[in-house]
């Protein structure tokens, strides 16, 4: 399955913002299939503002009714949770032909909120970091997500927030790492800054376990850093992307 916005594919006319074409290979060819999956705010102008959403991500197997599921989620501050199988077409009603929507779980209506990034799973657990907002983790129970987070970060991100990524021990030892920038909202408020990478207990992430800027003599700083640019965890180190640099974190000697 592809997820893609105001792309034109093959010379194909440019996709609804809430379709979702799907390729399927027939006789060694790829054929594109398109379903329209969200039914709210039908105007276009009003769908490009408000429903863009951020990377989809593919769920290991699931237990229950739909056990092939895809989740994203959006600038309309909600999260969408679809099967991979037989993903609904439109609904001029409601969104009742997904499997669940999690309504305005993010802040939204402005153009320095909602999600534009995907989301991480780990181990039945989701975590999303929207704008102005905290970092949050959601639970997969039953092919079905908790409608409320159960655990969320004290750091506070704002525009553009943080880009996510997490190492883990297989089931255990599992760090969330996030990549925070610092930088001007759409409208041209806030301030812009040197960013910083963060290290959270996936378990509870109330727990912050290391942020680039605690060691003293700024010894792990970075400088402005790269707008949605994922943590990559390889071999006992996590690296960072800035407008300056390539860093590279680890343990000490």
């Amino acid at each position: 399955d592809v997820e893609c916005f105001h792309e034109r594919w093959r010379g194909r006319p440019l996709l609804h913002p809430d379709e979702k074409p799907r390729l399927r290979q027939s006789g060694g060819t790829l054929h594109e299939e398109r379903q329209r999956l969200i039914a709210s705010a039908d105007a276009r102008a009003e769908q490009c503002t408000k429903r863009h959403r951020a990377g989809v991500i593919l769920l290991p197997d699931q237990p229950g009714a739909h056990p092939h599921m895809a989740i994203t989620a959006g600038k309309n501050g909600t999260i969408y949770l679809v099967d991979r199988d037989n993903m609904g077409h439109y609904n001029s009603n409601n969104d009742n032909q997904i499997v669940q929507t999690v309504v305005n779980i993010f802040p939204n209506g402005t153009k320095s909120t909602g999600n534009f990034k995907a989301a991480v799973h780990w181990n039945s657990r989701l975590f999303f970091s929207a704008d102005a907002d905290n970092i949050k983790c959601f639970t997969l129970n039953n092919g079905l997500m908790s409608t409320a987070p159960v655990s969320t970060s004290s750091l506070f991100l704002n525009y553009p927030g943080a880009t996510l990524g997490l190492s883990a021990n297989g089931l255990t030892n599992a760090i969330l790492w996030a990549i925070q920038r610092v930088d001007l909202n759409p409208d041209g408020g806030g301030v812009r800054g040197p960013g910083s990478l963060h290290a959270f207990d996936a378990t509870d992430l109330t727990k912050e376990l290391y942020n680039s800027n605690q060691a003293s003599g700024a010894r792990d700083t970075l400088d402005f850093t790269a707008k949605w640019s994922a943590p990559l965890v390889a071999n006992g180190r996590v690296y960072v992307a800035t407008t300056g640099q390539f860093a590279a974190f680890g343990l000490l000697p």
